[in-house]
């Protein structure tokens, strides 16, 4: 009778370790599939577009500063002469304008829609979202709405220098952005 009372305790006892192990186990899961989320729906997509941003803002930094710097060559050597300074400009003014004119239609054909995609992304996904990450939604569409206030001209230029709306402001978010991912992918690994 006792060898039977033992053998059930220690059936009882084996059920309830694996009842235990089931539990850690779907806890485990249940975070890491949390961690996937977080990473697939909010952060990577986030990031990506921060990244996109980025690149075709060094692209133009590249592309501006050969230029100015052309520019002033072109300007150096026809300085004397102030008859080839105006030919200079009326000949190939209009060239380097283009680079201008280039540079603001892709800040307001494909750059500037990235900045309004993170933002509605950032409110479709806001659980997603850390807290850390959560605080700079706030800014971000501050940031956003400055600019696209400026672009439909209900801003003047002279305003719109006072406001100081640079990308500086979202630094501390793509930090957090950068962060976060990269816990998450550490987390994903172990």
């Amino acid at each position: 009778m006792w060898i039977e009372i033992i053998v059930a305790l220690i059936g009882l006892l084996g059920v309830l370790i694996g009842a235990e192990i089931s539990i850690h186990s779907q806890k485990i899961q249940r975070r890491q599939a949390r961690y996937r989320e977080q990473l697939d729906q909010f952060y990577s997509p986030m990031f990506a577009w921060r990244s996109f941003i980025d690149a075709k803002g060094r692209t133009r930094i590249k592309i501006n500063e050969a230029a100015d710097s052309t520019w002033r060559d072109l300007v150096a050597r026809s300085r004397p002469n102030i008859e080839q300074m105006y030919e200079l400009t009326e000949e190939r003014g209009p060239e380097f304008q283009r680079i201008e004119d280039e540079t603001n239609r892709i800040f307001k054909e494909e750059i500037f829609p990235q900045y309004q995609k993170m933002v509605q992304h950032f409110i479709d996904h806001y659980s997603l979202a850390e807290p850390s990450t959560q605080t700079h939604l706030i800014t971000l569409v501050e940031f956003v709405e400055i600019w696209e206030r400026w672009l439909q001209e209900t801003i003047p230029w002279d305003v719109m220098r006072n406001i100081n709306n640079n990308e500086e402001k979202l630094l501390p978010f793509y930090e957090d952005l950068q962060t976060q991912l990269n816990r998450l992918q550490c987390k994903l690994v172990k």
